[in-house]
């Protein structure tokens, strides 16, 4: 299942813009915080959930108990379960990311009424444009028929960057892996076996396990950047043969990440 930026749903919470679209387990989180900073909004509050997310603009520091770190523009970021901290800034930033749902959320507009958060989507102000991270430059674009990765290992879950030449991912085999992410550039497919999605900069995507299974193609090229459980790799079924690389590659380095995980994207 897929999203586009102008089904994104908009909320606002103790000063903060929430634009979010939730995607099966998941949900894809665009925070947007104003000119004058974090300071009093819901992004400085105290949090032990785990998360996986970029930062599109600004500088954003992340408060530990006992350190802090500074995540700039263009960067992922990965914060462990149970490590209390808080994010803040010192102007304006948007930082976007995917999270865990809580079953018993109620997302329609009465529901994040009472939980607190003033529902705006579908007013002026809401702002339905694609927002993608800034990805580094000196990558050299995926070649015809080539599908390039780079993986980063972030806790439980395997971030993929990857690029797709023109004309790739038609002959792949099926993958049964679950994936959420984000286009970044162009437009690709997501070819299940029973039906088939387009996706372009800008939309988010959920890939549930399978079967049916799933692959990506591109007649053009396109970028996009995507989460995988590690236990999901572990459950077997079917590997699409450059995601069965990203995992040897890994192997063994589960146990030696450091607690808070900060990764340049590429």
């Amino acid at each position: 299942m897929h999203t586009a930026p102008a089904a994104f749903r908009s909320i606002r919470n103790a000063g903060l813009t929430l634009r979010f679209a939730v995607l099966g387990p998941v949900a894809y989180v665009l925070a947007e915080v104003p000119a004058a900073g974090s300071r009093g909004t819901a992004l400085e509050e105290a949090c032990e959930r785990p998360h996986w997310g970029f930062v599109v603009d600004g500088t954003v520091a992340l408060e530990g108990p006992d350190r802090q770190w500074s995540i700039p523009a263009g960067s992922a970021f990965h914060v462990p379960p149970n490590l209390r901290h808080a994010f803040r800034t010192t102007g304006a930033a948007r930082i976007a990311g995917f999270a865990a749902l809580d079953r018993n959320q109620d997302f329609t507009d009465e529901g994040l009424a009472a939980a607190g958060y003033d529902v705006v989507s579908g007013r002026a102000g809401a702002q339905p444009r694609a927002v993608v991270p800034r990805v580094g430059s000196g990558q050299p674009p995926a070649q015809r028929g080539e599908v390039a990765t780079h993986a980063t290992l972030m806790g439980d879950v395997v971030m993929c960057q990857t690029r797709f030449g023109p004309r790739s991912g038609f002959t792949s085999r099926f993958c049964d892996l679950e994936h959420w992410g984000l286009v970044t550039a162009g437009s690709m497919a997501i070819e299940s076996e029973e039906d088939v999605e387009v996706v372009t900069a800008g939309d988010v995507f959920y890939c549930p396990p399978g079967p049916p299974g799933h692959r990506f193609t591109a007649a053009d090229a396109a970028a996009s950047i995507d989460f995988t459980p590690v236990a999901a790799f572990e459950r077997g079924g079917r590997v699409v043969p450059w995601r069965a690389e990203v995992a040897a590659s890994l192997e063994g380095r589960r146990r030696r990440r450091p607690a808070v995980e900060i990764a340049a994207l590429r």
